[in-house]
């Protein structure tokens, strides 16, 4: 057996809105989506390596009834290895949810962590050199 790739799919409360942000912040893009136009239930975004999946509370609480009652947003991080970190987070700091400062950590990286527009936590970090 061999897994190849883990892509979280993230119940949001506006897939549009989260696209926006995500393009916006972290310069993603739109790779795919259900509608192709318009309003959409599903999409795909994705940049570099990453990607994303981002799915309407509607839609994923009718595939699976069990997140009816489960808030958006997220308990865990995402936590994602980058190139530029310091650049990204001089531009990003004034404009999103800032949980965690820029900081040097034991394990030898440098991370800082933001909130997207849902709610999830995105720990971004680059190997210290």
């Amino acid at each position: 057996m061999t897994m190849e790739t883990l892509t979280p799919n993230l119940m949001v409360r506006d897939v549009n809105q989260t696209i926006d942000w995500y393009k916006l912040h972290l310069d993603f893009r739109l790779q795919m989506s259900v509608p192709e136009e318009g309003q959409f239930d599903w999409a795909m975004i994705g940049r570099d390596s990453v990607e994303l999946m981002l799915q309407s509370v509607e839609s994923v609480t009718r595939e699976l009834p069990e997140f009816k009652d489960r808030p958006v947003g997220g308990s865990f991080a995402m936590y994602i290895r980058m190139n530029g970190l310091r650049d990204l987070y001089q531009n990003l700091k004034d404009q999103v949810k800032v949980l965690q400062e820029l900081n040097k950590t034991f394990y030898g990286t440098i991370e800082f962590t933001v909130e997207d527009c849902n709610g999830y936590v995105l720990t971004l970090s680059e190997r210290d050199s």
